[in-house]
């Protein structure tokens, strides 16, 4: 095998790897919000998901971009628990679950960012009124975040988790993630 066949072929490996992962992808960065991408949904989970898998689906649930918003995620730390029985009470509302499949229990920790684009105002021509460079977002700890992994009727895996987070406790004026 030549190096350009073992570079041909581990490019494929590679590909087929990616493509078969449900870690999130990111795209480019986001300069209007000084951010990196939201995380998109890599191939559907089909098999009850491992804890790297849970972090990626909740990302890729939760991230999202709009005209004045983006929403970013990092998930610290993420535990399963023990599989249990659909429950009406508390999954009523988890759009699309198979209510014959059982229910994955999670809980972690997280770091929310809800940015809003880069803006300099000017006030003069080099005199900036209002620049919120590095301070565009509003960022929500959630140490003691709860929630559940499920299986749709696609049988695709949906993971989410949050917690009740007092609006004192937001932190205002934050600067956007690093990183992934």
């Amino acid at each position: 095998m030549t190096s350009s066949d073992l570079a041909t072929a581990l490019a494929a490996a590679f590909a087929l790897i990616a493509a078969a992962s449900p870690d999130s992808v990111h795209a480019q960065a986001e300069p209007r919000f000084g951010t990196r991408s939201p995380s998109t949904c890599g191939a559907p989970v089909r098999s009850q998901p491992n804890v790297a898998q849970i972090k990626a689906l909740i990302q890729c649930n939760f991230e999202k971009k709009s005209n004045d918003r983006i929403n970013l995620v990092d998930v610290i730390t993420v535990q399963a628990g023990g599989k249990r029985s659909y429950s009406q009470y508390l999954d009523s509302y988890a759009t699309g679950i198979d209510t014959d499949a059982k229910v994955l229990p999670i809980r972690g920790s997280s770091t929310t960012y809800m940015c809003s684009p880069v803006e300099k105002l000017p006030l003069h021509p080099t005199v900036y009124d209002h620049d919120n460079t590095g301070k565009n977002c509003l960022v929500v700890k959630q140490p003691k975040a709860e929630g559940k992994c499920y299986k749709t009727t696609f049988g695709d895996w949906w993971c989410g988790m949050s917690q009740t987070v007092d609006p004192s406790d937001f932190l205002h004026d934050q600067p956007p993630p690093s990183s992934h």
